[in-house]
């Protein structure tokens, strides 16, 4: 392999991470000892994982420094022999250099093998801290749909209560010849001039239309305000529209979006006499 191969080929992150077989080491351990081009990038993967295990390093195994001992003995001893017949011609300098050289990218990449239990434990750590967030989040969900239904509950309850006194008057509200099928409820208080609507069924909006409710009261039209039963409520909810004093009949129009001052006779889609 040429030196480009093996720097692309992994070998050499393998090696420092343990995960190589025997004869591949002995492989790779000749490379580093004839290259000194891939023995400084051994070192430089040594030095980057380091890096990032200093910050969350976990204790080494009672044997490890023995263990590191060891390996480096034994490729030192494999590659005594090459560099003293390689160097027998060379300065004496040089010899003495070459030695310790190898021992200190050595003992950094064995040094580095003891931090990786620690990367492991680092990574399991940030995934598990994923999981718990996204669980904490959708517990979060869930609570806050729980205390939605429960807030809507309670206003159903409470409106309905309202609903049952003796002082509120239920008017039908019958479609027209525009929207034979339509049909809607309201509830009118006497006693406090408080309007609620129940809309049983209308037909559907187009684009930019609401629909608007209207009290004649002494023969005019009183805007009670404007609605589009999709939005904002859930279906069961009764809605609670404008108070008006007085009223003697209640209707629906439909109208552009926000409204209108009158009513548009001519698209009146429900219509009903106070009782």
């Amino acid at each position: 392999m040429t030196r480009d191969e093996i720097l692309q080929s992994g070998l050499l992150e393998l090696y420092v991470a343990g995960a190589l077989t025997p004869e591949e080491v002995t492989r790779v351990e000749s490379w580093i000892t004839s290259d000194s081009l891939i023995a400084a990038e051994v070192q430089r993967i040594a030095e980057a994982v380091e890096a990032v295990a200093t910050t969350h390093r976990a204790p080494a195994p009672a044997d490890m420094k023995l263990r590191i001992l060891t390996q480096i003995d034994r490729v030192e001893d494999a590659s005594a022999a090459r560099i003293t017949s390689e160097s027998e011609n060379r300065p004496t300098e040089r010899r003495r250099t070459q030695r310790p050289a190898v021992r200190r990218w050595l003992v950094a990449a064995a040094f580095v093998i003891g931090f990786l239990p620690s990367i492991w434990f680092y990574v399991q750590w940030q995934q598990s801290t994923e999981q718990l967030t996204t669980t904490e989040r959708a517990l979060a969900s869930e609570r806050e749909a729980r205390s939605t239904m429960a807030r809507t509950a309670e206003t159903i309850e409470r409106t309905m209560a309202r609903l049952s006194d003796t002082n509120v008057v239920r008017t039908p509200l019958r479609g027209t010849a525009a929207a034979p099928s339509s049909f809607a409820v309201v509830f009118y208080d006497r006693t406090t001039n408080d309007v609620f609507l129940d809309t049983k069924s209308l037909p559907a909006l187009g684009s930019n239309e609401d629909y608007q409710l209207w009290a004649l009261v002494d023969g005019k039209p009183v805007d009670l305000g404007t609605f589009d039963p999709a939005e904002g409520l859930d279906s069961a909810v009764v809605r609670q529209m404008r108070a008006v004093q007085g009223a003697g009949a209640f209707a629906v129009t439909i109208e552009p979006q926000g409204g209108r001052p009158t009513p548009t006779l001519e698209r009146m889609v429900v219509l009903g006499v106070a009782s």
